[in-house]
């Protein structure tokens, strides 16, 4: 079983800023969607079942790894998102992840940090102060801030 990542993030820009990463990021169930920032490839999100994934044949593994440099969704979110899943929204507390110009994000195993980064870029002029915790209270912790897509203060480890 993964251990959740519990990620806040306070946003500070202009409420026009502010709204419009909203609609880039929520998805009509008003969730916040990895997919919005960094697509996954819908190619290797047909093997999100395990059952399709360990039926896949070696010559559609070979394609799969040509295209997108995995045949294998969770590795490739591991590489482009720093974790293998999407938000896990059911996991924030209340169901919620958004509060005025508070996020909250549920995630499996790691800080979703190329995604966070990514944003920032898209959104330069939103300032992102984070905090994050893993919920076994392991090496995964810490907070800092985005502007930029780069982190410019902070203090976090995140597993080797």
């Amino acid at each position: 079983m993964a251990n959740i990542i519990r990620v806040r993030i306070a946003l500070k820009g202009t409420q026009s800023d502010i709204d419009a990463m909203y609609a880039k990021v929520a998805t009509e169930n008003n969730d916040f969607d990895f997919n919005a920032i960094i697509p996954c490839p819908a190619e290797l999100s047909e093997f999100e079942d395990a059952t399709k994934l360990l039926g896949m044949s070696k010559e559609k593994s070979a394609e799969l790894v040509s295209k997108y440099g995995f045949s294998n969704p969770y590795l490739w979110r591991m590489e482009h998102w720093g974790t293998k899943d999407n938000n896990r929204s059911e996991e924030v507390m209340g169901g919620a992840w958004l509060s005025e110009d508070i996020v909250e994000l549920a995630t499996s195993d790691c800080f979703p940090y190329p995604v966070l980064a990514e944003l920032s870029k898209q959104f330069p002029n939103v300032d992102m102060d984070f905090i994050f915790a893993d919920e076994d209270a392991g090496c995964n912790a810490g907070n800092g801030s985005f502007r930029n897509g780069e982190v410019v203060t902070g203090e976090y480890r995140l597993p080797d």
